[in-house]
């Protein structure tokens, strides 16, 4: 892990001093960033290893870029280790950038973080620039801590969210053009702000974040200013744009100036993007609560099938269907017998447990490819609902009900008012009760369009008794 993490950082730091704009890097400085993120997701054990790679990796190649001694680059590794090491140990451990988000006053232990890590590590490494180089304490704390600061800020969040949920559907082939849309307006609107020093344009760099956060979530908005950041010092390293054609008679320099706005611009952004975040999850929340009260809404409570309510839409939703495809529809009206004198004898709980009971048996009108459904209408009744079968008044689709019920003998025909036994539940007492299937009642129908069904008052559609007007 040493040796690996000792390349990987080594190649970067290379990079990003040779072939990069190495001007810039005193104004924002991204690896510390990397570092603390990666810290925040590992176990804090294997962190003595891990920070020994970075460290060697980065030394190496700071002494073969820049003109430091030995002694000079290990003191400076020393105070990059405490910084990164105040950070991470400040922060929550990571395991998805959504938990990581909702712990409690993460803004306030973020921004303490980055105060404190990058504010003692850069006290340090001005008393070594100025004894050993003779800087200003000033210059060397703001070329150190500022730029640290600043690049904690802008990397530490998109590396957290680099494996989340979020990000990989930001890459999804339906997102894909609305991603890039998104970041290209951001990155172009950057390059605008940040080339044109004519006319103030720098107000419209929060609104372009925003935009990005808001339709990108956090990790969109992480890409976003991961993104800005060196467009933003390519420009300004170019003497172009507000910050690069800065005043020299004002105390502030231009690279200071562009430090303080970036500070701002993140310190307003990330309680933003906690605040859509949260936004996202309530509503998420929200449309699962209403579907699962959907469902609630729609089932008996006790036999746990649907209730009444979900009989009259399902059947309104069939007969448009029927009446559209010109199918038959067929309904079977189920009641049990003997259930008021059975309730009287041993009480309402003792019939609730002989209804769940009942629950076990009820048909199963798709088991045969006729798609139907099972509703219970009142205390005493049920009804199955049938499309798609053969019409036949219903006939042969109700007859595929046998055994299913656990009421049916083979053979048996179901006419109405024809009495079969149900499994009887047992009871003890002065008498012993079995709970029947009196009848069942079916009708079936071509639906027609101009007539819509009126459960309770059409007799032909379930409303009157089993086995009475429309019963076949």
């Amino acid at each position: 892990m040493v040796a690996a993490f000792a390349i990987i950082y080594f190649v970067v730091d290379v990079a990003l001093n040779m072939f990069a704009f190495a001007d810039g890097w005193t104004i924002i400085w991204p690896l510390n960033g990397v570092t603390v993120a990666l810290l925040l997701m590992r176990p804090r054990s294997s962190w003595l290893w891990m920070l020994l790679g970075v460290e060697i990796g980065t030394g190496v190649g700071e002494c073969l870029i820049e003109d430091f001694s030995p002694g000079m680059e290990f003191f400076q590794r020393i105070c990059s280790a405490i910084e990164v090491v105040i950070c991470a140990w400040l922060l929550p451990p990571c395991t998805t950038v959504d938990q990581w988000l909702r712990v409690p006053k993460i803004f306030r232990k973020v921004v303490v973080a980055l105060m404190l890590g990058p504010g003692i590590s850069g006290v340090l490494a001005a008393i070594l620039f100025h004894v050993a180089k003779g800087q200003p304490y000033l210059v060397a704390f703001n070329n150190w801590a500022t730029a640290d600061g600043l690049g904690i800020a802008a990397t530490m969040p998109l590396v957290l969210s680099a494996r989340s949920p979020q990000m990989q559907a930001l890459f999804k082939p339906q997102a894909l053009p609305r991603t890039l849309l998104v970041l290209g307006l951001v990155f172009a609107g950057t390059a605008v702000v940040f080339s044109v020093s004519r006319y103030p344009l720098v107000f419209l760099l929060y609104p372009l974040l925003l935009l990005a956060d808001s339709q990108l979530a956090f990790a969109g908005s992480a890409i976003a200013v991961a993104g800005v950041c060196p467009i933003a010092m390519y420009f300004t390293t170019r003497s172009m744009g507000p910050f690069g054609e800065w005043p020299a008679d004002l105390w502030v320099p231009g690279n200071m100036a562009l430090q303080i706005f970036f500070a701002f611009h993140m310190t307003a952004l990330f309680p933003a993007s906690v605040l859509f975040m949260e936004r996202r999850t309530m509503a998420e929340e929200l449309r699962a609560s209403n579907a699962r009260l959907t469902v609630l809404a729609a089932m008996d409570g006790l036999t746990g099938i649907a209730n009444r309510r979900s009989f009259d839409e399902r059947l309104n939703e069939e007969w448009r269907r029927a009446s559209r495809l010109r199918a038959p529809l067929s309904i079977a009206m189920i009641d049990l017998d003997n259930f008021k004198q059975f309730n009287d004898l041993y009480g309402h709980v003792a019939g609730d447990k002989c209804l769940r009971g009942r629950r076990a048996g009820e048909p199963n009108p798709s088991s045969r490819g006729c798609g139907g459904a099972f509703r219970r209408r009142g205390i005493r009744d049920a009804a199955a609902e049938y499309q798609r079968g053969r019409h036949r008044s219903g006939r042969r689709t109700h007859s595929q009900s046998r055994g299913r019920l656990g009421c049916f003998a083979p053979g048996k025909h179901l006419g109405s008012g024809h009495r079969v036994d149900w499994p009887h539940h047992p009871h003890t007492g002065p008498r012993r009760w079995t709970v029947r299937v009196h009848s069942i009642g079916g009708y079936g129908l071509v639906p027609s369009q101009t007539r819509r069904p009126q459960p309770g008052r059409d007799p032909d559609l379930a409303g009157g008794p089993p086995g009475g007007p429309g019963a076949q």
